[in-house]
């Protein structure tokens, strides 16, 4: 599979914040006594940071990571270096009981094909891939590894690595289904995870855009999980990814989201209003008629119905990406390939 082939008329540099970014910064600063070593492989730059050893564990993920790169390295024409950090330590300590590993810090930039198109939100890993006809002053790292200092079985281990890289290379969704008339303000969509199913209000539910939140530098630096970290400032919400604009129902091949590429900006205009800038229901009932149609029809035609969309790739074949009947996972569903495990 191809990145570079995608020439793109205008670049557009678009700050997109995770609130991911917030794992990333308590983890560096409670670090101590972190055993480093960068590793040039392949196309690919990492700086494997060991916070605390488990019994040679760190080792044992560090074979394992070269060999996510050499399954990735044969699925996707990679040409230029990818750099990331990874950090290997007991991530009970950050209140992520549970978690073997995840992706963190991703760096995204939002491109337009040309003036007159809408924006759409790249990994700055897939984005270095293309040729741009403007230059974009790149973050150092493209994403951050974190995992957790168990001995898992080594394949499934290779499985939890490439997934997280994959996620890293921009396979991800900014749209999610959330409610709306729950009383939580902008800043929570899409930020917790969230399971709906038949005895869920499904009226309720919708696809919304993910926020951009600005959260205080100081409020992160007195934080020592990241579940101290509660509030931000919400400064707008994220365009479609380029991997959602290619979400596709899976016999027709007609793309899902489209209709929605200007949904972001819709609830940006909230932002300006006093009376629509924190609540949901106000905002979502101030949208364009088409908006609120297909908010209200995905969640149930596609993202709750089993085996309904896939991933349209550049050869026209659709990869079968992962849903339940009459169920959805915020963590599971939709950003994820069909899978029986």
């Amino acid at each position: 599979m191809k990145f570079s082939n995608i020439l793109l008329s205008v670049a557009l540099t678009f700050s997109v914040a995770y609130t991911k970014s917030i794992e990333y910064d308590i983890i560096n600063k409670n670090a101590s006594n972190v055993t480093s070593e960068h590793i040039e492989y392949k196309n690919f730059s990492y700086n494997f940071n060991c916070l605390e050893d488990d019994n040679g564990v760190c080792d044992y993920m560090k074979q394992t990571i070269n060999m996510a790169i050499d399954v990735i390295g044969n699925t996707f024409e990679i040409y230029k270096p990818i750099v990331f950090d990874v950090y290997v330590d007991d991530l009970n300590k950050y209140g992520m009981k549970g978690v073997g590993g995840m992706d963190i810090d991703n760096q995204n930039v939002a491109l337009k094909a040309s003036e007159n198109e809408p924006p759409y939100v790249y990994s700055q890993a897939l984005a270095k891939q293309l040729n741009l006809n403007k230059e974009i002053e790149f973050k150092e790292n493209d994403f951050n590894i974190l995992l957790n200092n168990k001995r898992y079985r080594k394949d499934l281990l290779l499985r939890l690595i490439t997934h997280e890289m994959i996620h890293g290379l921009g396979f991800i969704e900014f749209h999610k289904i959330d409610y709306v008339s729950d009383g939580e303000n902008m800043e929570r969509i899409g930020l917790k995870n969230t399971v709906f199913n038949e005895k869920s209000d499904l009226n309720d539910a919708k696809i919304l855009p993910r926020p951009i939140i600005n959260y205080d530098l100081e409020q992160i630096n007195q934080s020592k999980t990241c579940g101290d970290v509660h509030k931000g400032n919400v400064i707008g919400f994220t365009p479609l990814s380029i991997f959602e604009k290619y979400i596709v129902d899976i016999n027709s091949k007609t793309k899902v989201l489209e209709g929605l590429e200007n949904l972001y900006q819709e609830f940006s205009n909230c932002l300006k209003d006093g009376n629509l800038s924190t609540d949901k229901k106000k905002c979502y009932e101030s949208l364009s008629p088409n908006s609120k149609k297909l908010m209200s029809e995905i969640p149930t035609k596609y993202y709750m119905k089993k085996d309904s969309i896939g991933f349209l790739t550049n050869d026209n074949t659709v990869v079968p990406l992962q849903t339940f009947e009459a169920e959805y996972g915020s963590g599971s569903s939709v950003c994820h390939s069909r899978t029986d495990y």
